[in-house]
């Protein structure tokens, strides 16, 4: 068994260069979260236990991490939280466990294991270590570099179209999102547990990007079998993203437009206990346009078969629960497609 608990306060083991040194005799301070060789204004660490050396370093690296993974987890929570207008969660957010890794990786290559002790009945106690000072350098860096992306997007988004603001304010949230991880963990890493001011107020963008998203106006084409449902369940899929969908979808004020052809394949009959199922392949083709750039900006086709018990029935059970499946690509994949115009 591997315990861990926090001194002043990754599971995975970075390389350190410094030699770790035995130490001999009575128990440290450092064990039960005391010790003057490591003062709390000077070092954030984390004790692990364990019947060998490597059990306790990989405690000791979990006690530290589990501090962090908290608080990123809370603020990435809390900052997300933000998106109340539309409920609409912009494109280029990253989820909150993919935060805690790009925020904790670049600072835990710093932790070290300074010492390892072992007592009378060979359990052995592992400390591992983290420089506030050093530390605290690397995060305000990070976080002026989340600024300074954040910026730049903000000032693309004042002159680009529609379509192009709504994903220029994308990724400058999520760059601020990133950032907010960053200093959530700047925090801790503070003795004081002040944070970096920033530069840009999240609300106000947040309510830029709702704004954005709300004028974008989005129309639906479809044909092929079952076009009519496909295009009705699409719709209500994009209305929960944020987007405003208009229902003429020839409407000439539209900034994009989503056109899908619907093809059906029969599949025939099954096998075996399956001879009475008829099977149908449903292939659903997206073509993604800037309207008013007159420019095809994405495409991406999805299919699926189904079966039941006869073709006309498995050919609309295909359909209904593919469109499940674009309902939830089909937001991502036109924020992709207009990153390259």
């Amino acid at each position: 068994e591997v315990q861990g608990g926090a001194v002043g306060g990754a599971t995975s083991r970075p390389s350190g260069e410094e030699e770790t040194r035995e130490r001999r005799g009575g128990k440290p301070g450092w064990v039960d979260g005391y010790g003057s060789e490591y003062p709390h204004e000077t070092f954030l660490c984390g004790v692990g236990m364990g019947p060998e050396r490597p059990l306790a370093e990989s405690g000791a690296y979990a006690a530290l991490s589990r501090i962090f993974v908290a608080r990123v987890d809370s603020a990435s929570k809390d900052f997300m939280g933000a998106y109340t207008s539309t409920g609409a969660v912009p494109l280029e957010t990253q989820s909150s466990e993919t935060l805690t890794k790009i925020s904790t990786d670049k600072i835990f290559s710093g932790v070290r294991i300074p010492e390892v002790w072992t007592n009378d009945e060979g359990t052995v106690y592992a400390l591992a270590c983290l420089e506030r000072a050093k530390t605290s350098r690397i995060l305000k860096e990070e976080i002026a570099l989340k600024d300074d992306k954040a910026g730049r997007h903000l000032q693309n988004a004042a002159r680009v179209d529609k379509a192009q603001r709504v994903a220029e304010l994308s990724k400058a949230l999520g760059a601020l999102v990133e950032r907010a991880a960053l200093n959530a963990e700047l925090r801790i890493v503070d003795v004081r547990g002040i944070g970096a001011a920033g530069q840009y107020s999240h609300a106000d963008v947040v309510a830029a990007f709702e704004a954005a998203l709300d004028a974008l106006k989005v129309g639906v084409l479809a044909e092929g079998a079952h076009d009519s449902e496909f295009r009705t369940s699409l719709i209500a899929g994009l209305k929960k993203r944020g987007y405003t969908v208009l229902e003429n979808g020839a409407d000439p004020s539209l900034d994009i437009l989503l056109k899908a052809k619907i093809t059906i394949e029969d599949g025939g009959k099954g096998t075996g206990k399956a001879e009475k199922i008829h099977f149908a392949r449903a292939v659903i083709e997206i073509e993604v346009t800037n309207v008013q750039a007159g420019k095809v900006i994405g495409a991406f086709t999805e299919t699926r078969k189904d079966g039941s018990r006869n073709y006309s029935e498995a050919a609309r059970q295909a359909v209904r629960r593919l469109v499940k499946k674009i309902t939830m690509k089909v937001s991502p994949k036109i924020d992709s497609a207009m990153k390259g115009l």
